[in-house]
Order: C-alpha cells, then structure tokens, then sequence
C-alpha cells in the first residue's frame, strides 16, 4: 500500500505530460469532444439547436472546461503527493513543491508543442488546484483521525500507527 501513491503519482505526471504533448489541433479537439458532452448534460435540449449555436455553445464552455481541468488534475496530483508525505515532516511544503516544480515543467514543456504556450496563470491554475487537493486530503485524513481516535505525533506528523 505505501507504493500505490508514488506509482499513482508517476502516472498522472505521465498523462498530464501526455496531454501536454498534444498539438494545439488535437488539444482542441479533445477539448471540444469534452465541452459537446458538457453541453449535452446542462442544456437539456442541445441537440434541438441549430449546429452554428451549438458551436457558439462549445465554444463558450471550452475555455473553463479546460481551466477546470487543469485544476483538477493538479487537485489530484496534490492529494496524492500529500498523502503520499503525510507522515513526513513539512509534508504540505514539500507536497506543494512538488506540484508547483511540475506544473511548471509541463508550462514550459509546452513552449515547445506547436500551437501550444507557456502561461504563467497556468502555472498559478495549477498550484491553485494543488493546493486544494492537500487541503482536501488534509481533511480526508484528519476524517479518518477522528473515526479511529488516534494521536497525531506532532503538529502536521501524523502517527505511523494510524496509517500503516
């Protein structure tokens, strides 16, 4: 169990690297296959809509569709890395290194993806969603503490006893 979130992790960094590969052209179109699929779910009647408003439609859902998943990959990235270091000392600190050291690799691995770009508000994106990934593993953990009632060694460490 104590290597299944350094392979999960590994993963992740591995398809984020993946996406991040993508030309423009193909980004958009998985994006836009994502954003249709959207569409259909919020407006119940999408397909009785002329194509041109569905167009306008996807295209309007696009952009947070994509920001939204740069949030969330990098929440997940974050949850892993923290509960991954949960019983190290500066745990959050390192676990959010981390995730800004990568996020700011895949920006500037980008910069050479034709059609793609390297964007600072990604990187700020990114660390953003890490951190509410530690915070919600934070809290996962903290949920479990309290149902076993177990001691937390110090401030932040948490005891070996309670996760295996």
């Amino acid at each position: 169990m104590k290597k299944l979130p350094p392979i999960l992790i590994i993963l992740l960094m591995f398809i984020i690297f993946l996406l991040s590969s993508q030309k423009s052209t193909e980004s958009a179109e998985l994006s836009s296959g994502f954003c249709e699929l959207a569409a259909r779910l919020i407006y119940q009647k999408f397909s009785d809509y002329s194509p041109a408003v569905q167009a306008v439609i996807v295209k309007g859902l696009s952009k947070f569709i994509r920001k939204l998943a740069h949030f969330a990959l990098y929440a997940l990235l974050g949850a892993l890395c923290y509960l991954w270091l949960h019983r190290k000392p500066h745990n959050i600190a390192i676990s959010m290194a981390i995730c800004a050291a990568y996020a700011t690799f895949d920006e500037l691995h980008q910069r050479f993806v034709p059609g793609r770009s390297c964007e600072l508000t990604d990187v700020l994106l990114d660390c953003s969603g890490s951190a509410c990934g530690i915070a919600a593993a934070f809290v996962l953990l903290c949920v479990c503490y309290c149902i076993h009632r177990r001691k937390i060694v110090k401030r932040g460490v948490w005891s070996k006893s309670v996760f295996p």
